[in-house]
């Protein structure tokens, strides 16, 4: 098969404000500032970028990798591409992250079914089964399925161009919905019978059934957002959750099966937590191939991502799970407390730990934290997206110097302020409702929601607030003005006051934010 659209110079990445680019204009502009796509996609696209960024190069420790800089990074990296070329190819004899020889295993059990159909419309039906199954069959978290209702033209089905597969293919690999949407009646690669109804595992960047939160500090150029994350042979020595430590990544020395000995020792290696390899696919015609992949470990069975937030400190390993309810700038304080400041147990994050410290002490001015992921459910064991179901990201903006304890304590505060103020509009809300005979509980949640969606525009100038001088002690007053506004805007929009009756609950109830406002 002819090599076709080689990953290293065909435009296919998404990048804030410049459109596609290719992996090598990503490793040679240190201009482009941020990775583009929805918050899967950018995780994704992150980890694979970090995947070439280490087996081009891993420092010894942090003098080494001080030493290195981010252009130093990029020159590695770009001559590691060059080096294997041929194996981002996103067609040809070895194709990118696809396996070759699973159209032999489709067409195998295609004969089989031919063999025994007896009537045309079961050899129709086998010859279907044959054919690659179309994108957007359930399996792809930002496309539909086929059989949901179209609301827009962006949900019709379409043809996918190759920078979109590309992108496809490299989400898939970490994102993965668990469930039966994959080939089965048939062995797989490693002998296993997969029977009618097999049920796949989902890919463990998604994790379990809920979706995981990841997080990673970020600069305001991708290049050097690589650089500060990139792991020492220091880092692995000491964090050590990586039995098989860097590995070899998939590019280089593809596995066989599920199970050979490259699989087993791939999947503890830390390349594994960056590119997984949950299914085997292979583009083909206008679809996909799409079989169940490597199994990995659940997080608490001991699997690792540099990106998660875990939780090792209660009797069972916990993962924080995306929450389009709670979105991730809510957490901030609870994740600063953990990973910058250390004074408190909780949710753990390799890549803030190690990118922060350098951060910091690297006197870079401005960095971000950026959270995001995706939401799913299951239905008899199959993975979607539905409902309150949905993609969540925030990034916030921290200055390295303001990182003090003072600045951390005052944060505090007004976070638990703001916390006090949700549950008075919670309670006023119930109240209000109580006084009409009427069960408000639904109504108090969305009046709370929707004030910390009004939140979240001030969030960024609060935290620019936060030390103790008397020109930000003045900007904090005016914030909690202006949050006390958004507790009375969404009291007004769930609690009306036409009636003589709903006049009388409405003045009686009405939130007092007189302590928050002394």
């Amino acid at each position: 098969m002819e090599n076709q659209f080689n990953l290293i110079d065909e435009p296919w990445l998404p990048v804030a404000d410049r459109g596609r680019v290719s992996l090598r204009q990503i490793f040679s502009n240190s201009e482009y500032r941020a990775l583009g796509g929805n918050p899967v996609q950018k995780i994704a696209l992150m980890k694979l970028l970090l995947a070439i960024a280490q087996a081009a190069c891993t420092p010894k420790d942090e003098q080494e990798w001080k030493a290195l800089e981010a252009a130093g990074l990029a020159q590695h990296c770009l001559a590691y591409l060059d080096k294997w070329y041929d194996r981002f190819y996103l067609y040809g004899e070895k194709p990118f992250l696809q396996m070759s020889a699973i159209e032999k295993l489709i067409a195998d059990r295609t004969e089989k079914k031919l063999a025994t159909a007896k009537t045309l419309s079961k050899k129709t039906e086998a010859i279907q089964s044959g054919s690659a199954k179309r994108f957007g069959a359930g399996f792809y978290p930002d496309l539909p399925s086929e059989n949901n209702t179209q609301l827009s033209q962006t949900l019709f089905h379409r043809t996918l161009s190759d920078a979109e597969k590309a992108i496809f293919l490299v989400t898939l690999m970490n994102f993965s919905f668990g469930g039966k949407r994959i080939e089965f009646d048939l062995t797989s690669l490693a002998g296993d019978v997969l029977k009618s109804g097999y049920t796949a595992y989902a890919g463990p960047s998604l994790g379990s059934w809920n979706g995981q939160l990841h997080c990673f500090p970020l600069v305001d150029s991708i290049l050097e957002s690589l650089w500060f994350n990139l792991m020492t042979g220091e880092n692995f020595q000491k964090l050590n959750p990586w039995p098989s430590g860097v590995g070899i990544p998939l590019w280089e020395r593809m596995p066989e099966t599920e199970k050979d000995t490259i699989a087993e020792a791939y999947k503890t290696s830390y390349q594994a937590g960056l590119v997984a390899l949950s299914r085997f696919v292979l583009l083909k015609d206008e679809g996909v191939f799409y079989l169940d992949g490597i199994q990995y470990p659940k997080v608490k069975e001991g699997w690792t991502e540099p990106s998660l937030l875990i939780n090792k400190s209660g009797k069972e390993i916990k993962t924080k799970y995306a929450d389009p309810e709670k979105r991730p700038w809510r957490e901030l304080e609870a994740i600063l407390a953990v990973n910058v400041f250390s004074s408190s147990t909780g949710f753990e994050c390799i890549a803030l730990k190690v990118g922060i410290n350098r951060i910091v002490e690297s006197n870079h001015k401005i960095f971000s934290i950026w959270c995001g992921g995706i939401k799913v459910s299951s239905n008899s064991g199959d993975q979607s997206v539905k409902q309150g179901d949905d993609f969540v990201e925030s990034q916030v903006w921290l200055h390295s110097s303001m990182l003090g304890e003072s600045w951390f304590a005052q944060l505090q505060a007004e976070m638990s302020a703001l916390d006090i103020s949700a549950k008075t509009l919670y309670g006023c809300v119930m109240a209000y409702f109580k006084e009409q005979l009427v069960d408000g509980s639904k109504l108090a949640a969305q009046a709370t929601q929707l004030f910390w969606q009004l939140c979240e525009r001030d969030f960024q100038t609060l935290l620019d607030s936060c030390n103790q001088d008397e020109k930000n002690q003045h900007q904090r007053h005016k914030l909690r003005l202006r949050f006390a506004s958004y507790v009375r805007q969404a009291y007004n929009r769930f609690c009306p006051n036409e009636t003589a009756r709903q006049l009388d609950a409405w003045a009686k109830r009405r939130p007092n934010l007189s302590q928050y406002l002394k």
